[in-house]
């Protein structure tokens, strides 16, 4: 598909969570990326949860982000 950017920004001590699905319009499938730009270490992480029957984030998983250089 088509990449989409969404450009966010996050200030120095805040936690920011995207809804992939919900807050990026245009994304389809199931593939994302984050790219940082900063002179701070900042730490990402890829949470994913699911609706199982009846009972909502019934499962997840969580993976920490790393540095690419």
């Amino acid at each position: 598909g088509t990449p989409v950017e969404h450009v966010l920004q996050v200030q120095p001590g805040e936690r920011r969570d995207v809804w992939v699905n919900a807050d990026v319009p245009g994304v389809t499938g199931e593939f994302a990326a984050v790219v940082t730009s900063t002179g701070a270490p900042v730490v990402v992480e890829r949470s994913v949860y699911w609706t199982t029957g009846a009972l909502r984030f019934g499962g997840g998983t969580n993976v920490g982000g790393r540095a690419v250089r």
